[in-house]
């Protein structure tokens, strides 16, 4: 099993094959399991695939290392405000939020956050170099309706 937590297997909650030695980790839930598959970096965050095994969805799975968000009162403050910001917003055309929780033991801040394999439109329209009309229609009809979705908030989110 590697090193995912015992106390999942043990209480028969997301019961893993000995083969599944992709999976690093589990959430406090046993819902989720991380994989060692990085799919994204930033400034101070690690994006990680993941699964959630309840609703058997690929989800992605955020973690922040506490010291570097500890650095700078400015970094913290991002921070909180994402997690609180993907806490409120519930609408089809903004990323889902499911879980967070600070894992004491590594020093981390864990998201779970809806997986979009895509990647960016830009990067989408680099690869598919012939895209319809229509198509593109579509997409700024969602990102307008997400948009909009962000500004009716109150306050407005930005």
């Amino acid at each position: 099993m590697g090193l995912v937590d015992k106390e999942c297997s043990e209480e028969g909650l997301g019961l893993l094959e000995p083969s599944d030695h992709d999976i690093i980790e589990a959430d406090p839930t046993c819902n989720y399991h991380r994989y060692k598959e990085v799919i994204g970096k930033r400034a101070f965050k690690i994006v990680f695939k993941a699964f959630d095994e309840v609703n058997g969805l690929e989800v992605v799975w955020s973690q922040v290392r506490i010291d570097e968000v500890l650095q700078s009162l400015g970094k913290l403050v991002r921070l909180y405000s994402e997690v609180h910001l993907l806490r409120l917003l519930k609408h089809n055309n903004i990323v889902r939020f499911y879980n967070s929780w600070i894992d004491d033991k590594h020093k981390n801040v864990n998201m779970i956050t809806e997986l979009f394999t895509s990647g960016s439109l830009k990067q989408y329209c680099k690869k598919h170099k012939k895209v319809d009309m229509r198509a593109v229609k579509r997409w700024v009809r969602h990102i307008l309706m997400g948009l909009i979705y962000l500004h009716n908030h109150n306050p407005p989110e930005v």
